[in-house]
C-alpha cells in the first residue's frame, strides 16, 4: 500500500479548506435562485435553496472530492481523523460518519492499527444495495435484465473467439456440478455466476467485467431463497449445457440465441414471482 500524501497541502491542493476555524466547503452551496424575469434586487420574491445536508454529508463530498481532484489510486492511505477534524473545522463524529459512508459503498477500505485507504472497486457494495431496491420494485429488475442480456449477446462473439481448451473444460465442469446440486435438490447460483464469468473474462475489459459482476451478484442475491421446480432446474442446466456444445463448435449465433432463451426463462421467472 502506498502510504504517502502530504498534511500540509491538503488545504493547497484538494478541497479541503478552513476559513476562520470553520468548515468551508469548496464548492459552496446554492445560496438562491430567481425565477426568469424577476428583478434581482426584490428581496420579496427571491427564494433561497433550503441547505439539509448535514456536515458528515459535507465531509464525505470532501473526500470524494480529494480522492477525485488528486487522482488517488487504491491503497493511498487518507489523513487521520484527528488530522482532518482540526483542518475542516468539525468534529471526529463528523469525520467517522464521513468515512463511514464512503466505506459502506467501497470507496474506501478500513485496515485497523493502520488506517484509512483508498479502496479497490468493489461490485459487491452496489449489487447489495441495489438488491434492496428491487426485491420491491420487480419492474425495474426486469429492465436490468434486459440491460443484462443485451451486453451479454452483445459481446458473445468476441469473448467466444477468445476461449481456449482450458476454458471449456472449466464449463464443462461448472455444467457437471449443476447436475449434481440439481439432484440435492438445491440452486447453483454460485456455478452459474462462475459460468457467464468465465464466458467473458479473456476480454480483459475490466469496465465490462465489473458492470456484469454488479448483473450477476445481484440477480444472485434475488435468485437466493426464490423456489424452482425440478423442470426450471432441468432446463437451465441444459441450456448451460447446449451453449458449452455451441461454443466449443464455433457456432456463436446459435449460442447466442441459446443465451437469449435463457434470459427469457429468467425474464419468465421474475414475472412469475411477481404475481
Amino acid at each position: 500500500m502506498t502510504s504517502c500524501y502530504h498534511p500540509e497541502d491538503i488545504c493547497a491542493r484538494s478541497d479541503f479548506c478552513v476559513s476562520e476555524g470553520r468548515f468551508s466547503p469548496f464548492v459552496p452551496l446554492i445560496q438562491g435562485f430567481e425565477f426568469r424575469g424577476m428583478n434581482k434586487t426584490s428581496t420579496k420574491s427571491a427564494f433561497r435553496a433550503i441547505s439539509t445536508m448535514t456536515r458528515a454529508g459535507l465531509v464525505e463530498q470532501q473526500l470524494r472530492n480529494y480522492i477525485l481532484n488528486n487522482s488517488l489510486e487504491p491503497g493511498h492511505k487518507l489523513p487521520s481523523e484527528s488530522e482532518l477534524a482540526g483542518r475542516l473545522g468539525v468534529s471526529r463524529t463528523a469525520i467517522r460518519e464521513g468515512f463511514k459512508s464512503l466505506e459502506a459503498v467501497g470507496v474506501i477500505e478500513t485496515h485497523h492499527g493502520k488506517g484509512r485507504f483508498v479502496g479497490k472497486f468493489d461490485s459487491s457494495a452496489i449489487a447489495d444495495n441495489l438488491a434492496v431496491s428491487l426485491i420491491i420494485d420487480r419492474a425495474s429488475l426486469t429492465e436490468i435484465l434486459e440491460i443484462r442480456k443485451a451486453l451479454e449477446t452483445g459481446f458473445l462473439a468476441q469473448a467466444a473467439a477468445l476461449l481456449g481448451p482450458e476454458d471449456f473444460q472449466e464449463l464443462d465442469r461448472l455444467v457437471l456440478r449443476m447436475g449434481l446440486k440439481m439432484k440435492a435438490p438445491s440452486t447453483f447460483l454460485q456455478e452459474d455466476m462462475e459460468f457467464h464469468r468465465i464466458l467473458f473474462s479473456k476480454l480483459n475489459n475490466r469496465v465490462l467485467i465489473n458492470i456484469l459482476e454488479i448483473f450477476w451478484k445481484l440477480f444472485g442475491q434475488i435468485e437466493e431463497g426464490t423456489e424452482h421446480s425440478a423442470k426450471q432446474l432441468t432446463e437451465a442446466v441444459n441450456q448451460h449445457k447446449v451453449i458449452v456444445a455451441a461454443l466449443r463448435k464455433g457456432q456463436v449465433l446459435r449460442a447466442k440465441d441459446l443465451l437469449e432463451a435463457h434470459f427469457q426463462d429468467a425474464e419468465r421467472r421474475i414475472a412469475a414471482s411477481a404475481d
